[in-house]
């Protein structure tokens, strides 16, 4: 049988495609797909399954891919999230230095005078 002159061996990539996807979709039988392409339901059962297969390939969640291999772990304490807290206001929401100073390091500075009962000397100059 030669291969080349077969309808299925003729078929364009868009219809491929859309057979199996209405296989896949079993919107209409396997033999009314065959009869209507002029292909044998062997070959739509193959469209199927290969349209199947990419489906699994593209939404497997594999620990072997570059973007879901963890790259390192951080490990977070208080002064960090401190720090982190003051340059994310500063640098991306563009806050200013003394809403800065209001919103984080006054309360910080309140809580210290509470325990030691006096203010640190350090922070005088943004409570002035």
């Amino acid at each position: 049988m030669n291969r080349t002159g077969s309808v299925a061996a003729r078929l364009p990539e868009s219809e491929r495609r859309d057979l199996a996807i209405r296989a896949l979709a079993r919107s209409e039988s396997i033999t009314d797909l065959a009869a209507e392409h002029g292909v044998s339901r062997k070959y739509v059962y193959e469209q199927k399954g290969k349209a199947s297969a990419a489906l699994d390939e593209a939404f497997a969640m594999d620990a072997s891919d570059a973007d879901e291999v963890v790259l390192f772990e951080l490990k977070v304490t208080r002064r960090w999230l401190r720090q982190v807290i003051v340059a994310l206001t500063l640098m991306i929401c563009r806050s200013s230095f003394r809403g800065v100073i209001e919103g984080v390091v006054q309360p910080r500075v309140t809580r210290k005078s509470r325990k030691t009962g006096a203010m640190p000397d350090t922070c005088a100059p943004f409570f002035s």
